[in-house]
């Protein structure tokens, strides 16, 4: 049996792809303790005969070929979940790459400590710019037993930050056992995976290690298109029925603040402003949401939502369009960091 089942979904990424798969290739845990699993959904592009290339030179290597584009992650990720055989189970995006270490500092901690799931922190890079997220900040509870790891017992599942199932490791035992699987029809799939992995678990741990390297200049707008970004407002009624199916009360607020300023962020990059903010007006005015968001540029953004002052909400985010565009300008002339 393989150490850990790296998933990969992958869909029109010649771009990344190599530089996705040699990260795995190079992890220091060896790669021969790894099955790498590449779930290809009708790729338009040279990705198919890239993970051929991959499976002709290495044994541990599978790969899946879908005859019809299914649009979201989350078929690529049943496909790799259905026929990994690794203890433990990661995930990567394709135009991620994870750090030489990442496998092994993972499996480290899982096995040693003795836990459900392990997390860690990244690195976002966008236009060559590496922002650090970390989800240390968000915790309270005592170290475990060093200054690198935090435990959290979950008794409230729902209640914890990085909902990234990139930055984690999971076992197979528990996901098998309990046929849990990611939506295939939307996005926001990761977050409900994970919930209801969580429910399943007794406790979580945190490392202060930036093993992920999360590239968003890797993608393409089309993540942020109008549609996108309606199947993420529409995708957090199932996420708020299926937290209160399993965890009773919610604490909405918790749940769905981040994602609500995330929501904005989309908002200023897609096309159909007005219909989004009708439709994200319409999911806080069902959950009540009054709370400030931890920004302000989105908590203005948010006061002028929940009073419906859509003409003036819609002059502010097109300014903020101009504003990050601007930004990057000058990002990618090196004339500002």
């Amino acid at each position: 049996m393989y150490l850990i089942s790296v998933i990969i979904p992958v869909y029109n990424a010649e771009k990344y792809l190599n530089r996705c798969i040699d990260s795995i290739i190079n992890q220091t845990l060896g790669f021969e303790n790894i099955e790498l699993i590449l779930a290809d959904d009708n790729s338009s592009d040279n990705s198919k005969n890239i993970i051929n290339e991959y499976c002709e030179k290495y044994p541990n290597i599978k790969s899946f070929f879908s005859s019809t584009n299914h649009g979201f992650p989350g078929y690529g990720r049943n496909i790799g979940l259905k026929n990994s055989t690794g203890r433990y189970i990661m995930f990567i995006d394709n135009d991620d790459t994870y750090e030489p270490d990442f496998c092994e500092t993972m499996y480290r901690i899982i096995e040693n400590e003795n836990c459900d799931i392990v997390s860690s922190n990244h690195n976002c890079i966008e236009n060559d710019l590496i922002i650090k997220e970390n989800v240390f900040s968000d915790i309270s509870e005592k170290n475990l037993k060093n200054d690198n790891l935090k435990l959290v017992k979950l008794n409230e599942f729902y209640n914890i930050p990085a909902v990234e199932i990139w930055t984690k490791i999971f076992k197979r035992s528990i996901i098998k056992d309990n046929n849990i699987q990611f939506i295939e029809d939307r996005l926001n799939e990761d977050t409900q995976f994970l919930f209801n992995y969580l429910f399943y678990a007794d406790n979580l741990i945190y490392t202060n290690y930036y093993g992920y390297n999360h590239y968003r200049d890797g993608g393409n707008l089309s993540y942020y298109s109008s549609k996108n970004t309606l199947n993420f407002i529409n995708s957090y009624y199932d996420l708020l029925d299926l937290c209160e199916k399993k965890y009773g009360n919610v604490d909405t607020v918790y749940l769905f603040k981040e994602r609500i300023e995330a929501t904005f962020y989309r908002i200023i990059l897609s096309s159909n402003k007005k219909c989004l903010l009708e439709k994200l007006y319409e999911f806080e005015n069902k959950i009540k949401f009054d709370s400030s968001l931890d920004h302000l540029w989105s908590n203005i953004c948010n006061k002028l939502l929940l009073k419906q002052r859509y003409f003036l909400l819609l002059i502010v985010l097109n300014g903020l369009k101009l504003i990050k565009y601007i930004l990057d300008f000058l990002r990618n002339r090196g004339i500002v960091n």
